[in-house]
């Protein structure tokens, strides 16, 4: 029984320290809480759904809280008891002097000196200072968590899909009527592409990430994912500037290089806007032939090198100084304007997103969350006709794209991807075909912790620590004392017989004489001597 008394404050504080480190590690970290209240709504595609019971983040921080106290309170019962024994210990081996006696009743700690007299000594020394230390280390604990509002997908609920447009193989045997036969209508979808261009996209370098606006997500949160969902794929493989004025095509000579005589070109199916600086269009090489107008919808991953035409200021100005320095500079005397050329090697089709692998990053646009693989899609080759007049569009306005002023690369790799993707995005919704369900998660705003390992790590090794020595130390007790104090030591005080040791001059600072406890009517008294 007296080792059952001994042993349960230690296996108490094992067993909390233990437990409140992994409550902190394995169900705060990374865990939402809700915000106000324990009933949540998220909002679905149609209206709000009620979710089930949750707790708050104040709940949270009460239940950690509870903890420490509750491990706290196993520590004061692991070590107090233990400064006793340990003064006995040490009177009994080598004795003690009476202010380190003192030292170790105020402030439960061993003068350095004596601590290396002797390998017990080296014990109960160190086990003091760390039950110390793990005594005060509860900021460490607390200061582990840092809390970041966040909209988390939830799972499990009974929704309705979300619809996205598509154009099935087949479904459409060629182009419709009214954008073949009018221009107008041509021009629309290139402003309406560039619009959605300017929803999706920022000026914010996003390398492998794809982007596609649906009207039908605008109820929806932030960070909804989705189940599975058809994006715009782009990627620039490479672009390699052209450096001598023989390595021209002829084409290009011939137009004089004017950005307004591209409109020629029979693969942009409409006019190019007056373009400013900035303004860059990829035009297929060879020169295609084929008329817009006779583009198949057939399905197809069009994998090509293109030659880029980059406008980059006047003779006296430049929108880059990111090119190399052997770029050739074409200038039209005419206007002054200079232009670079390079060879583009690029990527087009669709990707898809499934598993719930795409997001939604702003209230409409849906973006990948993982890495996807090119596909073949009907409506891939006349994006990428329609591309060139969203770019010089995107150029003149200059709102969503990266800076070209150091890196141009980077700057022309956006924006022949931004241009892409609005063309596509836009013909898919005006071309479309049939609708494609998916299911869907939608995000609630929470508060989520983020918990700093290494931080809870260091208080839980301090806390271990004083569990370890606890026990090296009643080890050494039950072998080494001829009367270890296993048990009760409450009282122990009131047991000792000091009579024969010398007075201190000053015993008594605020009392006159000295302090005798009687014991009257099972009451412990005490009176002054």
């Amino acid at each position: 029984m007296a080792w059952m008394t001994t042993l349960w404050p230690l296996v108490a504080h094992f067993v909390l320290s233990s437990g409140t480190a992994a409550f902190v590690l394995y169900y705060l970290n990374h865990r939402g809480f809700n915000v106000a209240g324990h009933a949540a709504y998220v909002q679905t595609t149609e209206d709000k759904k009620k979710l089930t019971f949750s707790l708050t983040q104040s709940d949270a921080v009460t239940i950690l809280s509870a903890l420490i106290v509750a491990q706290k309170g196993a520590l004061a019962a692991c070590t107090t008891p233990f400064c006793w024994r340990a003064i006995v210990f040490l009177m009994e081996r080598n004795g003690l002097h009476r202010q380190d006696l003192k030292r170790m009743i105020k402030y439960r700690l061993l003068a350095p000196q004596t601590s290396l007299a002797s390998i017990p000594a080296f014990v109960i020394g160190n086990l003091l200072l760390i039950a110390l230390a793990a005594n005060l280390a509860s900021p460490a604990l607390t200061g582990s968590i840092t809390w970041s509002l966040q909209n988390l997908p939830i799972s499990n609920l009974s929704i309705p899909p979300v619809g996205f447009e598509n154009v099935e193989p087949g479904g459409r045997k060629g182009l419709p009527d009214l954008y073949k036969n009018n221009k107008v209508t041509r021009d629309g979808l290139v402003q309406r592409a560039v619009g959605l261009a300017g929803i999706a996209w920022g000026r914010t370098v996003e390398e492998g990430i794809y982007k596609r606006v649906a009207s039908s997500t605008e109820a929806l949160s932030v960070n909804t994912t989705i189940e599975d969902v058809t994006i715009p794929y782009f990627v620039t493989r490479s672009i390699n500037w052209i450096k001598n004025k023989n390595e021209l095509p002829a084409y290009i000579i011939k137009h004089n290089t004017s950005m307004t005589g591209l409109d020629l070109l029979s693969r942009v199916p409409s006019t190019l806007p007056l373009a400013s600086p900035g303004a860059a269009i990829l035009i297929s090489y060879p020169i295609n032939k084929i008329h817009w107008s006779n583009i198949t919808l057939d399905p197809m991953i069009i994998d090509n090198r293109g030659l880029l035409v980059f406008w980059l200021g006047l003779r006296t100005t430049n929108f880059t100084r990111g090119l190399p320095c052997d770029t050739y500079k074409h200038t039209i005397n005419s206007t002054q304007r200079n232009y670079a050329f390079a060879w583009v090697n690029f990527t087009a089709g669709v990707g898809r997103c499934t598993r719930y692998r795409c997001v939604l990053s702003s209230p409409s646009t849906v973006q990948n969350s993982a890495s996807v693989t090119p596909e073949s899609h009907t409506l891939t080759a006349l994006a990428l006709a329609m591309a060139p007049a969203v770019a010089v569009f995107l150029a003149n306005q200059n709102s969503s794209l990266p800076s070209s002023w150091d890196d141009t690369d980077q700057y022309i790799k956006s924006l022949l991807q931004r241009s892409y993707s609005a063309a596509w995005n836009a013909l898919v919704d005006d071309f479309g075909t049939s609708k494609v369900n998916s299911s869907y998660r939608p995000s609630l705003p929470s508060l989520v912790a983020s918990v700093n390992e290494p931080r809870v790590c260091v208080w839980l090794g301090l806390q271990l620590s004083v569990t370890l020595l606890s026990f090296v130390f009643l080890i050494l007790l039950a072998h080494l004392s001829e009367f270890p104090l296993i048990g009760d030591t409450t009282l122990i005080a009131f047991y000792l017989n000091t009579t024969l040791l010398p007075e201190s001059p000053n015993t008594h600072p605020f009392v006159k004489g000295s302090l005798k406890v009687e014991e009257e009517c099972e009451r412990l008294n005490v009176k002054i001597e």
